[in-house]
């Protein structure tokens, strides 16, 4: 017997065929919620126009005045800017600065971040610089952690000089030590403690100075090429805990000149004097009030930052980035307010709002990074999803349903090119589940308009059985049921049995409608929607155009838009257009045609009786009746077997 194998062709294989995953027997493609989770990733654009450096740079303030220092290089503003912010976080660290805050407790300036640069950024000068500003003032340089160390030297090294600044160059080689060298393996893991202060300890036999670090803490600024990072750090990597634990920037190149403008940095008599200059600024801002002991928020600060984070949820959510990826840079910002109050010479005050906002305007540059740098990863992938997602945008826009038919039809031939079979409807379906939670208040409105545009929807059947009656108005029916907080098994089958009962329920012929919705809540942004509808009033062809209208109802109505839908003609409209028919003569050989078929065999009366009241619920209760044909019978269907035969079904 041969065994079936999948189609390597498939959009499952095609799709994000490229990336592997590294496994300690070789390596394996994406698993199905793998891909769906980079999908998701790759569908948010991070493009380079969204990273302001300047915004994070208030006028007048020493980060101003150090960009003004660089700009007489094509050296990326970045750079300097987080340079400055990891040393002043280094020093306050070093200083003992901590901010309490309700529900989270004691908080540390012990920012960890990693900076990806191009190849011939200038970004180690760069740090230099702001090293050589710093040395040039009276203020005692920030202790400094040595690199290149394996676990057992690491570990001495950070218990000699625990809250010390850990600066590394080519971070991305140093990050594949510690996550695949069996010498620095034990670094991931008293990182991972660190981040939370909690105590590590070698114990290893073979260690004869048995070494506790009980409130462990320090400051780690990383710098790499963004393609070594890249060959160094696989995606998978870069997902797990512990590449997670930091925040990420990119160095965006300038707009403003090249590497070509400038032959030599910092030339001239004037560089030292601004070296000097901004050198005593840093020894003031050192010198404040307040730099050694407890910041304090003022009462206005943590209802903003609440309120921030909640507005998030509509940009950052949408995103599929981890959720502990997209919780910890926000954590970050706490760590952030400290640094920037001192930065802005207000360490003795009350951290106020103003320095807030600009720390969450780190904590979304830092946002807007890590996505990019995944992204990256697969650059085609990630250009195709978003031509998808913009192309999804126009289709709405535009009043139609997001279907791959429509989404299909508005790309050009060469950009259909791009996707195999497959590909589009795949994307597609995984680019809807990032949408916001359906609100049942919102469904329930699209419901009452689909329903009464459709005249077949608001019909019901007349009492004597001699056709439908359309009704002005029927309010339509719509249930709602949250069974995310279930678990897993249980979930499974109470949807299976709501959705039976929903199918299984009968209509009420008299009253109506004849069309009913079922909305269940299975987890955060994914709901199951089951509609149920007499075929007396819809049928398959029919209730796909139904569907068509709720998606892009729903989708008007819950952004606020309005939504240009095609025009359903109305049964006057039907039966006026049959009438000109009938009156063209068009109808006239159909109806002779089957008169003359049926001439010998129609009763001069035919009265059937209308079918029984059906029950509230459906039940399968009946009989079996066992009966033979008679041999001639076939030869008298065979009559029935004629080549124009045709059944017309309308919808309107």
């Amino acid at each position: 017997m041969n065994s079936k194998s999948k189609n390597q062709n498939s959009a499952e294989h095609v799709l994000l065929s490229e990336i592997r995953v590294k496994t300690p027997k070789g390596t394996r493609l994406l698993k199905k919620e793998e891909q769906k989770q980079l999908i998701q990733m790759f569908a948010v654009k991070a493009s380079a126009d969204r990273f302001d450096i300047h915004s994070l740079a208030p006028r007048g303030s020493f980060l101003d005045r150090i960009l003004r220092h660089f700009e007489d290089t094509d050296i990326s503003y970045a750079l300097p800017i987080m340079q400055v912010i990891m040393t002043a976080a280094s020093m306050l660290t070093q200083k003992g600065a901590y901010l309490d805050v309700p529900g989270v407790g004691r908080t540390l300036p012990t920012l960890w971040t990693v900076g990806l640069a191009g190849s011939g950024s200038s970004k180690t000068l760069a740090a230099e610089e702001i090293d050589r500003i710093v040395s040039h003032g009276a203020t005692e340089p920030v202790s400094r952690l040595a690199t290149g160390c394996t676990d057992a030297q690491w570990i001495v090294e950070l218990h000699d000089n625990n809250g010390a600044f850990w600066f590394q160059d080519e971070v991305g080689k140093c990050f594949k030590a510690i996550l695949t060298q069996g010498n620095y393996l034990r670094i991931k893991f008293w990182c991972l403690d660190a981040y939370s202060h909690k105590t590590i300890a070698n114990r290893l036999k073979s260690e004869t100075s048995k070494l506790v670090i009980e409130q462990p803490f320090f400051t780690f600024h990383g710098l790499s090429v963004d393609d070594t990072w890249r060959s160094e750090v696989d995606l998978t990597s870069m997902l797990d805990g512990f590449c997670q634990r930091f925040s990420y920037y990119l160095a965006v190149p300038r707009n403003d000149t090249d590497m070509f403008d400038h032959f030599i940095y910092f030339e001239g008599k004037r560089v030292e004097q601004r070296r000097q200059d901004l050198a005593k600024i840093w020894d003031a801002l050192c010198s404040q009030d307040g730099v050694g002991g407890p910041f304090k928020l003022n009462d206005e600060v943590l209802p903003y930052l609440k309120e921030w984070w909640r507005d998030l949820r509509k940009s950052w959510g949408q995103s599929a980035l981890p959720k502990s990826f997209i919780r910890r840079i926000g954590f970050a910002v706490l760590r952030y307010l400290m640094v920037l109050q001192f930065l802005l010479g207000k360490s003795g005050r009350l951290i106020d709002v103003e320095t807030a906002e600009l720390a969450t305007r780190f904590a979304e540059y830092h946002f807007l990074s890590a996505l990019h740098v995944v992204q990256q990863y697969d650059a085609k992938n990630t250009s195709r999803i978003q031509l998808l997602t913009d192309a999804s945008s126009r289709v709405a826009e535009n009043g139609n349903p997001v279907t791959n038919r429509e989404v299909t039809r508005s790309l050009s031939k060469k950009q259909r090119a791009q996707f195999d079979k497959g590909e589009i409807a795949e994307i597609l379906s995984i680019l809807n589940e990032i949408d916001h939670d359906i609100d049942p208040k919102i469904l329930e409105l699209v419901m009452d308009k689909v329903t009464n545009r459709h005249p077949g929807l608001r019909s019901l059947p007349a009492a004597d059985g001699s056709g439908l009656v359309m009704c002005h108005y029927m309010s339509p029916l719509l249930s709602w049921h949250d069974l995310s907080a279930l678990p897993d098994e249980e979930r499974a089958a109470e949807v299976r049995r709501l959705a039976q009962a929903n199918i299984d329920a009968g209509f009420d012929f008299e009253s109506g409608p004849l069309l009913r919705a079922l909305l269940l809540k299975i987890e955060e942004k994914k709901h199951i929607l089951c509609v149920a509808v007499s075929h007396l009033v819809c049928d398959g062809w029919s209730l796909e155009i139904v569907m068509e209208d709720i998606a892009g109802y729903y989708t008007g109505v819950a952004q606020s838009r309005f939504v240009k839908r095609r025009h359903v003609p109305q049964l006057g409209e039907i039966l006026a257009a049959e009438r000109d028919r009938k009156e063209a003569g068009d109808l006239l050989d159909a109806r002779d045609y089957w008169l003359n078929i049926y001439s010998d065999t129609l009763p001069p009366d035919l009265n059937l009786p209308i079918d029984h009241p059906r029950p509230p619920v459906r039940s399968y209760k009946g009989e079996r009746h066992a009966f033979s044909l008679d041999p001639v019978l076939p030869n008298r269907y065979a009559v029935l077997r004629v080549p124009r035969a045709v059944l017309h079904s309308f919808f309107c």
